[in-house]
């Protein structure tokens, strides 16, 4: 189960940061700079799954984490 949570973690990450590599390829005519592609809403729908799969685990991690 650990496991297949640090896979989904990683994947995630991994995915935005291609999405800001993407974003920002000198080859693109209409590139963004960091900050500008990171308030742009369109990259970043593929990643929700994702990024909600892992804010739903985060509470759980913590409580676990700092139970005495």
């Amino acid at each position: 189960m650990r496991a297949r949570e640090e896979e989904r973690r990683r994947r995630l990450l991994d995915g935005v940061e291609a999405a800001y590599e993407i974003l920002t390829d000198d080859m693109i005519e209409d590139r963004l700079d960091r900050p500008t592609a990171a308030v742009s809403h369109a990259p970043w729908v593929a990643l929700l799954d994702g990024v909600l799969t892992v804010a739903g685990q985060a509470p759980y991690e913590i409580a676990f984490a700092t139970r005495p």
